[in-house]
């Protein structure tokens, strides 16, 4: 694993790849399996995460990502994420999770586990957070099994898209986004995103400025109407009349000429 932080690793790219498309600036994320801190890094350095806990079930994970990622915003804790949990609630202290992330983790968590694991997930949950989950996908660890069982770990699962809709199920979210990634070779690892669920309501009234006078929140109203009266006209122009122009002329020359021949 030392070897990732010298020569880099095409895996942990992709993995970084959509953490910068789904982690916002600002957020408090939960990585459970943060191996030695790779990723947790990137969170803080390149997602500009405020505040970042970390979990890992290796002593000697955790003890060389304290002693190489420098930062404020980062906590690590020994813990196995099954049955640990209190060590993951006594970080968090009642914070407020906007993400959580198993990077190349729940492979390797027995699937009679995942029930216990992603129910303790769901209570860190708040409308609006994430889950990021990405695994080795069941094409691949179905040809590891065949062709180079060598390389399988002491526990890996195949993971189906059922089980993904059952880990949405458990914590009360929806699916975002379920994509496979090319890595060393074709649809060699899935990146799953959930989200859990936001009230429509509630966030269409938190979009209201509600706390502007009301000759303001008038004068923005017509101004939006007006602004949206001049789009109108432009769409107009541009897509329903300009394209038929010549058309209509031509079809009103034509009219003309067989006037004139009768």
């Amino acid at each position: 694993m030392l070897d990732y932080r010298v020569y880099g690793n095409r895996r942990l790219d992709r993995i970084c790849e959509t953490l910068k498309r789904f982690v916002a600036p600002g957020s408090r994320v939960l990585e459970l399996g943060c191996g030695i801190g790779i990723i947790t890094e990137f969170l803080v350095d390149r997602c500009g995460a405020m505040s970042v806990r970390a979990v890992d079930i290796s002593p000697a994970n955790i003890w060389y990502a304290t002693r190489t990622v420098r930062s404020q915003r980062v906590r690590f804790a020994v813990a196995d994420t099954v049955r640990e949990w209190q060590v993951v609630e006594s970080m968090l202290s009642n914070e407020v999770v906007d993400v959580v992330l198993l990077a190349d983790v729940v492979e390797h968590i027995r699937l009679g586990d995942h029930a216990r694991l992603f129910r303790q997930i769901g209570r860190c949950l708040s409308p609006g957070s994430l889950v990021i989950i990405t695994y080795l996908s069941a094409y691949y660890q179905d040809y590891l099994k065949t062709h180079r069982p060598e390389e399988l770990q002491p526990i890996d699962e195949s993971i189906t898209y059922g089980h993904v809709t059952a880990w949405a199920e458990i914590t009360n979210t929806v699916l975002l986004a379920y994509e496979h990634k090319d890595v060393w070779v074709a649809n060699q690892y899935v990146h799953v995103v959930l989200r859990r669920h936001v009230d429509p309501l509630a966030h269409a009234a938190s979009r209201q400025p509600s706390n502007l006078p009301q000759p303001l929140r008038l004068a923005i109203g017509i101004f939006k109407k007006v602004f949206q009266a001049v789009i109108v006209r432009w769409r107009k122009g541009r897509y329903v009349r300009r394209p038929f122009r010549d058309v209509d002329r031509k079809a009103r020359l034509l009219e003309k000429n067989r006037g004139a021949g009768s």
